[in-house]
């Protein structure tokens, strides 16, 4: 009841964008999603190098870690990015592809955590079905 209760106060922060229409379907699938059917394909853009700044200043209008605060100048290199804030669609295939068991994608904390843990999907995924055996 408390959870139920305490919902008023999740809010969208006002410079996000619109919920993307996909998300009020019914009719996606409940294993097997497909990209341009279920959800939206999300091209790669390229980034050039550039110098950034990183961190917040301590009066920042939103919520942030501790560690988001402060100032830091980086050089970056070139790299892609995707279009678009990733799906759930596409998070499914990065999990079944094996995104959780190539190291290439983690950071060596992170990757040290997925070891320890033997972690081959999301902690809160509940595995039913026959997609079990894709994870």
């Amino acid at each position: 009841m408390l959870k139920g209760s305490l919902l008023f106060f999740v809010k969208m922060p006002e410079n996000w964008p619109d919920i993307h229409p996909s998300s009020q379907r019914n009719d996606a699938p409940s294993s097997s999603p497909v990209e341009g059917e279920h959800f939206p394909a999300n091209e790669m853009i390229p980034v050039n190098e550039d110098r950034v700044k990183l961190g917040k200043p301590p009066d920042f209008p939103s919520f942030g870690w501790d560690n988001e605060y402060g100032e830091r100048n980086m050089d970056v290199p070139p790299f892609s990015a995707s279009k678009h804030m990733i799906t759930n669609g596409e998070f499914w295939h990065f999990v079944r592809d094996g995104g959780y068991r190539n190291e290439e994608y983690w950071c060596d904390d992170g990757w040290a955590w997925r070891m320890h843990r033997n972690m081959k999907s999301p902690f809160f995924w509940e595995p039913d079905g026959p997609q079990v055996s894709l994870l």
